[in-house]
């Protein structure tokens, strides 16, 4: 029996193109990354992450024209900067105890790695954690709380190779990275990671299937994130792992394309549709609508 669960519409937004044909590829590449323009006076300088992992930053000055099309764009696409101290720890609280009835932990360890910023805070912008909750609200109670999914880490930095967030056994850990930038940075990496997570309790047989259906497929499906939808379907493509980890995200994003890949091409609509059935058995028949 099928179910539908509607998506909120944050996370939609997902299965759109992120940038117009057009833009400006400086302003498009940083508004990706989470970069932040600072006006001193005649001079323009962007700051940005040389890596996701570790925090560092850099910058260099630009032409005025691209820096203020990149305040612009990230006035509307990130997570604001400024936080309440009040309605930040109310906000967490809610999510620590909602996570707390599906088995999961939260920890928060944030500090703003752009102080420099006129409104920065050092508290996590409630905004994130209402967030988080809509999401993992979406998905069944078996996702979470198992043995391989009991924390959920907000903030910090890690010494991984992973350059916005990872996957520890048995945790979820979101970087500073993407808890700063774009909001589709961190709902999609969010999914992401928890996918990760449902690899390890899936049963062999249906990992031997899907790497069988991995090694067959000639299109694929990703949505427009971090750098963008052809890197991500690389990605997913790369090997079984992160495969798990994508296509969980598309499921819930997106998973009708999934049934219209045949459209296209018929040759590839019979592999996705068994690709979603696998799926569809550990969502326990849920699918999601806009």
């Amino acid at each position: 029996m099928t179910t539908f669960r509607k998506l909120p519409k944050e996370v939609s937004c997902l299965t759109r193109d992120w940038f117009p044909k057009g833009t400006d590829p400086l302003v498009e590449s940083n508004i990706r990354f989470g970069s932040r323009v600072v006006n001193f006076g005649v001079v323009h300088r962007l700051f940005f992450f040389r890596s996701g992992r570790a925090g560092t930053i850099q910058f260099f000055d630009i032409d005025k024209t691209p820096a203020l099309e990149i305040e612009r764009i990230s006035k509307m696409e990130y997570v604001p900067p400024g936080a309440c101290k009040e309605k930040s720890e109310q906000a967490m609280l809610f999510l620590r105890e909602f996570l707390e009835t599906k088995g999961v932990e939260l920890t928060v360890s944030y500090h703003n790695s752009f102080p420099f910023i006129s409104d920065a805070s050092n508290f996590l912008h409630h905004e994130i954690f209402y967030l988080a909750a809509d999401i993992i609200n979406l998905l069944p109670n078996s996702h979470l709380g198992h043995s391989h999914f009991i924390e959920l880490k907000l903030g910090g930095w890690s010494g991984s190779f992973a350059l916005c967030s990872e996957y520890n056994d048995p945790t979820v850990h979101i970087y500073n990275f993407a808890l700063e930038g774009p909001r589709r940075n961190f709902i999609a990496l969010l999914l992401h990671e928890i996918g990760h997570s449902i690899e390890r309790i899936m049963e062999p047989s249906d990992l031997e299937k899907l790497e069988e259906l991995r090694k067959k497929i000639q299109v694929g499906l990703g949505l427009d994130y971090l750098d963008g939808r052809s890197a991500r379907i690389a990605r997913m493509l790369s090997g079984l792992k992160e495969f798990v980890a994508e296509t969980y995200l598309v499921y819930v994003v997106a998973g009708r394309h999934m049934d219209n890949i045949g459209r296209i091409r018929p040759d590839q609509g019979d592999l996705w549709k068994e690709i979603k059935t696998i799926f569809k058995k550990y969502f326990e028949g849920i699918e999601y609508i806009k």
